[in-house]
């Protein structure tokens, strides 16, 4: 395994039988951590790779990035070496992470690369939707992170531990700050189908706010909802997993 792709994108499930390789791009201030139960819940046809951003987990000595389009350009190159190689791949990104992984689809093509095999984007408005709700990423620390533990995002024991927050904290920051500053530009729907999962009880990303994805591709886009709010991945693992896994293998 090459440097980069230990760093960018390692797999957590093997490659040998799969057929397909799934990059999955967790949530703002989320790392490889976010999906490490997946690969018991995936398919042996499906190899599981977590993108690991800078600033967290094993890359926490790295500032992390702050814009999105610098995400992709970074991410791009280890995914590029993967489609050039004609091996299927699919792309998988949460709340924030669904930016990233729709703008990865675009840069792909962008490079004249064979698309992703269906593009899954959970928890997140269309790209050029209205926000809809004020930034905060220039409030405090303090009134910062109550707008986050609103969410439903921040696990307890990180809330309970001064140390491990100082931690997270910059990563999360820069996340939001890279969401908050995403501006979409305008060009062709993909040609890829697109997978849009929401929470039935999601007030961050309402359900009438899914199907602005539609306009999106021109090929198949689905919306299927699970219980749960902003984060139903975590509160229904094993559901969305296996939807995801059941998606690439009938997908041609």
């Amino acid at each position: 395994m090459s440097t980069t792709e230990q760093s960018w994108g390692g797999p957590l499930s093997p490659l040998s039988s799969a057929t397909v390789r799934l990059f999955c791009v967790p949530y703002a201030g989320g790392g490889a951590a976010v999906f490490r139960h997946w690969p018991a819940l995936l398919p042996p046809t499906v190899a599981m790779s977590a993108i690991r951003l800078p600033g967290r987990e094993s890359r926490i000595s790295e500032p992390p990035l702050a814009d999105i389009g610098q995400m992709v350009a970074a991410v791009a190159a280890d995914l590029a070496a993967t489609a050039a190689t004609g091996q299927p791949y699919a792309l998988f990104g949460h709340s924030f992470g669904a930016l990233v992984a729709f703008e990865l689809a675009r840069e792909m093509r962008a490079r004249e690369l064979p698309a992703p095999r269906r593009l899954f984007v959970s928890a997140h408005r269309a790209p050029d939707a209205d926000v809809g709700t004020p930034p905060i990423r220039d409030l405090s620390d303090r009134d910062f992170l109550d707008k986050v533990i609103r969410y439903g995002g921040m696990p307890q024991e990180v809330l309970d531990s001064p140390d491990l927050l100082a931690m997270v904290l910059p990563a999360l920051r820069a996340d939001i700050d890279a969401a908050e500053g995403y501006r979409f530009v305008a060009g062709a729907p993909l040609d890829c189908p697109i997978s849009v999962f929401g929470g039935r009880s999601d007030s961050v990303t309402p359900q009438a706010q899914l199907y602005g994805w539609r306009s999106h591709s021109v090929a198949e886009v689905e919306v299927r909802l699970f219980d749960g709010g902003h984060f139903f991945l975590h509160d229904n693992r094993t559901a969305v997993a296996t939807a995801v896994g059941a998606a690439l293998e009938v997908s041609p």
